[in-house]
């Protein structure tokens, strides 16, 4: 985590490079890797709130995934063509913008 606002900066000062937005794929991979490590705990060890249902549940499991599966492929994008990995990286970041699963959930049981 303490690595990303290091390859956000690189990134946005080289995003034509090849090594640029490769080196930022592999740090948002590995972070996306990671929380989705930690999602999959809390699923095996059921640790949300019994009034969480378990379709919002496997939803918030299909987006993370969702974002795993864009970061590395937007990663293996940028060996090739890094402006379009950079879009990639551009369209997962817009794709969060968009409550889905427990966010969504969360913001309904609020009301």
């Amino acid at each position: 985590m303490a690595f990303i606002p290091f390859v956000t900066s690189t990134l946005g000062s080289y995003p034509t490079l090849h090594a640029t937005t490769f080196l930022y794929g592999v740090t948002l991979s590995y972070t996306s890797t990671a929380y989705n490590l930690m999602l999959n705990h809390l699923v095996r060890t059921r640790a949300f709130l019994s009034e969480i249902r378990e379709p919002v549940v496997a939803q918030t499991v299909r987006a993370y995934r969702t974002g795993w599966v864009g970061y590395v492929s937007a990663t293996l994008l940028a060996l090739v063509f890094p402006l379009g990995a950079f879009a990639a990286y551009i369209a997962i970041a817009a794709y969060y913008l968009v409550p889905r699963g427990l966010d969504a959930d969360l913001d309904r049981t609020a009301e």
